[in-house]
């Protein structure tokens, strides 16, 4: 991990309280479960990053949040009382991000049917 990359991390933690900060515990193992919950956090974030960056799909950490929150699972509960789960249409941006990060198979082996784009 380059230096760069860590002061970009600290940086990105710093503007976002919400990352690190609040801890709402008391004890020493807590606490450290929490730093634990914080680095695998930006570790998964990171992860992320770099298979978008193989695939030259270059996004922030902001607007790759903010497009896969958009993608939405749904229930969907047909009159004779089935039940599929569905995975919701998705415009081309997070349709690219989707197919570099082989969210399809992944939605597929959770039991998701996934709507075309």
């Amino acid at each position: 991990m380059s230096l760069r990359y860590l002061a970009a991390a600290a940086r990105y933690t710093a503007r976002r309280p919400g990352l690190w900060w609040p801890a709402y515990h008391w004890t020493d193992s807590k606490l450290s479960v929490h730093a634990l919950y914080c680095f695998l956090a930006l570790l998964f974030i990171r992860i992320v990053l770099l298979r978008l960056h193989e695939r030259n799909l270059a996004v922030g950490v902001d607007l790759l949040t903010e497009r896969l929150r958009g993608i939405q699972e749904a229930l969907v509960v047909y009159a004779n009382g089935a039940a599929q789960r569905v995975i919701t249409e998705r415009s081309p941006e997070q349709e690219a991000l989707f197919a570099a990060l082989d969210l399809g198979n992944l939605a597929a082996q959770w039991g998701n049917r996934v709507l075309p784009s």
